[in-house]
């Protein structure tokens, strides 16, 4: 069966020799793992619309719940951000922070104009980067917070901090009953902000 979609490209995982794996946010589908196959060659077509950050349209062919693209065509490169480092490294926080958010075979359009957004503010927009950098806006805390799942026992995360960096960061953690909410739920909660902060500081 096949499959169109529009796409980013939030990760690129060598596969083998040849081939990749992308994972991809999409507006009807959510979060997608795709094969690229031959995106490693040196003169493959895919290369331009499957690096990361980019935002294209994806002809997929679907087998038992595994999807590889067909065909791949790009809509939009953010080639100026591409040129600069810290741009660079904020567009790729982001997509990071939108894997987390994300969920498998889930429409999310909303998470994904949010992506949009912030790519084509830090693309176009000429503001100063230490007025839209959210990330030196939110607790350290957050870097505990954004470890993998099985990680977080070790990290010791302690609730009442955590209330306290809600109601500095103007989520309402604090209104929360934290006796019925898992690590997962305040580590969302707070990846959120960041994206609408971001945005915020550019109005």
């Amino acid at each position: 069966m096949y499959l169109t979609i529009q796409g980013i490209v939030l990760r690129v995982t060598d596969y083998n020799d040849k081939d990749a794996l992308l994972t991809m946010l999409t507006r009807r589908h959510g979060r997608l793992t795709v094969k690229a196959r031959g995106l490693r060659r040196k003169n493959s077509p895919l290369i331009a619309p499957c690096q990361l950050l980019a935002y294209g349209e994806f002809t997929l062919f679907e087998y038992r719940g595994q999807y590889t693209i067909n065909e791949a065509q790009s809509i939009e490169l953010f080639t100026p951000l591409r040129r600069d480092l810290t741009k660079l490294s904020l567009g790729t926080y982001f997509a990071q922070v939108s894997e987390v958010l994300s969920q498998e075979d889930m429409p999310n359009p909303e998470l994904q104009s949010l992506l949009l957004n912030c790519l084509y503010a830090l693309d176009t927009l000429d503001k100063p980067l230490e007025q839209v950098d959210a990330r030196d806006a939110l607790p350290e805390r957050n870097a505990q917070l954004l470890r993998r799942p099985d990680d977080r026992g070790a990290v010791g995360v302690d609730q009442g901090a955590l209330v306290d960096d809600g109601r500095e960061l103007g989520i309402g953690l604090h209104q929360v009953d934290l006796g019925g909410v898992d690590d997962d739920m305040l580590r969302r909660h707070s990846l959120r902000y960041d994206l609408l902060d971001f945005i915020d500081r550019l109005v």
